[in-house]
């Protein structure tokens, strides 16, 4: 078994109280099984389960606040009882796993403000460790183990292009020409059925799929013509994730503020000029983007080891990265130009909370990627250009 972590994973230390947005506010708290077991037969199980709705396993909410959150922000159940009784989300939160077979990947949750933190710090140059624990045997999901170690080659790529001393949107623009090629012969392998997916053809796919990736160029970007302006991508991307579930009561009116300052209020031209004066005011800060975009990738991308949709996931990406950036840039105009290392924590921790903590705003998203026109490889490269 083999564990995989972002560099910075061990240097989360929770702030508790002193947290500008609790997790334990604005959803209700899933209690595992073994926790709630744990709950219903102990010697405090009249204290705990009267702040617990057994049927739908989580806890009970005064408002949106966990019933447990007193009013200094802290855990009632902690101080009262201990802390071996946080269910499992608690103890873990915002450390997320995800398994892949014989390998499990550990990361933060954008959606904590704390860990917002050290995913945009500077010292963030997408650096992991990988720990062997071989003496563990466990049953595991099962996967496609060459298609795994190609997904990662793939992703180790891309994190290479993210590398390189060129412009965030030639590196974008190469990733998308990256996504394209490989998710060309991930169909046809999806295809073969599972009857064909023998070692010859694997060889035969994976194989073009890593010497594609070796050979990755620039391409010639100038050929690629679209029709809308940049402006008007994005205001119908907006408009489609303000129509997505709701999980931050202020997502619409921070939507529809990002329309209003920047769609509403200025013409192409004068929107293009803006972005060049947000991207100059940004230069020396501009890792914080590349950092966002890693953070998608590492997360997402592998997924694609159970639905062969890697394209989606390089588009997903891309999309919270740029919109990240356009509410900033947003944030930036309507605060007289100046926008904080803070700011964009909260824009990030605000959007991921909205966007990857909703599995009905994840699906929508990928669904909406894969086949949506607004979404199609001139667009995606026209809303990269400036």
């Amino acid at each position: 078994m083999k564990y995989r972590m972002p560099d910075y994973y061990k240097n989360f230390k929770c702030i508790a109280d002193k947290c500008p947005m609790t997790c334990c506010e604005g959803w209700a708290i899933v209690i595992d099984d073994k926790s709630l077991e744990k709950y219903v037969d102990c010697s405090n199980s009249r204290y705990i389960c009267k702040h617990i709705d057994q049927n739908e396993k989580i806890f009970l909410q005064n408002g949106s606040r966990c019933s447990f959150l007193n009013r200094s922000n802290l855990c009632d159940l902690y101080n009262n009882v201990g802390e071996d009784y946080l269910c499992k989300t608690c103890r873990r939160y915002p450390r997320h796993f995800e398994n892949y077979g014989s390998l499990i990947e550990a990361a933060l949750s954008m959606s904590c403000p704390e860990a917002a933190k050290l995913i945009l710090s500077k010292n963030n140059h997408n650096k992991y460790r990988i720990r062997d624990n071989s003496y563990i045997v466990r049953k595991d999901k099962e996967v496609d183990n060459e298609l795994l170690e190609t997904l990662l080659f793939v992703r180790k790529t891309v994190f290479k292009i993210m590398k390189q001393n060129d412009s965030f949107e030639h590196k974008m623009i190469d990733i998308l020409w990256l996504s394209e090629g490989v998710q060309k012969k991930l169909f046809e392998y999806e295809k073969l059925g599972i009857k064909n997916k023998i070692t010859y053809y694997k060889k035969k796919y994976f194989g073009a799929i890593k010497e594609y990736c070796n050979n990755i160029s620039k391409q010639d970007n100038s050929k690629i013509m679209c029709g809308l302006s940049r402006k008007t991508i994005f205001k119908s991307y907006i408009d489609m994730l303000k129509g997505l579930e709701k999980i931050n009561d202020n997502w619409p009116k921070d939507m529809d503020y990002i329309t209003s300052i920047l769609y509403d209020s200025n013409s192409d031209e004068e929107y293009i000029e803006l972005c060049r004066d947000f991207e100059a005011y940004m230069e020396s800060r501009y890792y914080e983007y590349d950092n966002i975009f890693n953070y998608f990738v590492y997360t997402y991308l592998l997924g694609s080891v159970y639905d062969y949709n890697i394209q989606a996931m390089i588009k997903f990406s891309l999309l919270c990265t740029l919109i990240i950036k356009e509410w900033g840039m947003a944030k930036w105009l309507g605060n007289n130009k100046v926008f904080s290392k803070e700011d964009n924590e909260k824009i990030c921790y605000l959007f991921s909370r909205q966007i990857e903590h909703s599995d009905n705003n994840l699906m929508s998203l990928e669904g909406i990627l894969s086949a949506h026109p607004m979404f199609c490889f001139e667009n995606m490269v026209q809303v990269i250009r400036k």
